[in-house]
């Protein structure tokens, strides 16, 4: 392990734990980063390792409820603009997830945040869709809702609790979406089935396909 890389989780452990709740005020008051932190985070962001680059991203997730991105030290901002479209689409799972929340808060930098998100939505990895389904009004159009009609067989079962049952999360939340948006209500019922020994449950479609349908009919 990098000296930097160890010395930013050892700085890690001193600050109050960010789950399952963000930081009261008080909580986020009695984080102290000093000169040396800030070091060690350009050191590991600029770092080719990239469990250097995950130290880094952690270790600003974990001060950003004090640190807003636009009150970090002015060359620590310029170097993560600089290093987020790269970890975007780097092959470690975990930095390119960091990363995506990193470019949804910075997204006004990036001039291909749509088109990255876009490809995030359409993505096989769980990691990369929950991403850009979350935050799709940040980057749809105005009454946009055909991207999200692909959920309505979105296969990712999210368990509701340990060993079943399962909910189809993300073809709910994006059916939520689609009402929202097009301000329709689908009055869909709830469908179940058999799946890994136990039952997964999803709203119905139909009548939002019904509806897609005649809309494009016109």
């Amino acid at each position: 392990m990098s000296n930097a890389r160890n010395l930013l989780y050892e700085k890690r452990k001193t600050f109050p734990e960010l789950r399952p709740f963000p930081l009261s005020l008080d909580d986020a008051e009695t984080i102290l980063v000093e000169e040396s932190d800030w070091k060690n985070v350009i050191d590991c962001l600029q770092s080719k390792n990239h469990f250097d680059n995950i130290a880094a991203l952690s270790f600003l997730m974990h001060i950003s409820d004090k640190y807003k991105m636009d009150e970090l030290p002015k060359n620590i901002f310029n170097l993560l603009l600089e290093k987020i479209p790269y970890y975007f689409s780097h092959h470690d799972k975990q930095l390119r997830h960091l990363s995506h929340g990193f470019f949804v808060t910075l997204r006004e930098y990036y001039d291909n945040y749509r088109e990255k998100m876009l490809e995030l939505l359409s993505s096989d990895d769980v990691g990369d869709r929950r991403t850009a389904l979350y935050n799709y009004l940040t980057f749809s159009k105005s009454n946009e809702v055909s991207p999200l009609m692909s959920f309505q067989k979105d296969d990712y079962a999210a368990e509701q609790r340990m060993a079943g049952p399962y909910v189809y999360e993300f073809r709910n939340y994006a059916l939520s979406l689609i009402e929202e948006i097009s301000g329709q209500s689908f009055d869909s019922k709830e469908l179940s089935k058999s799946y890994e020994g136990s039952m997964v449950t999803w709203k119905d479609w139909g009548g939002c396909v019904l509806w897609w349908s005649k809309k494009n009919a016109r």
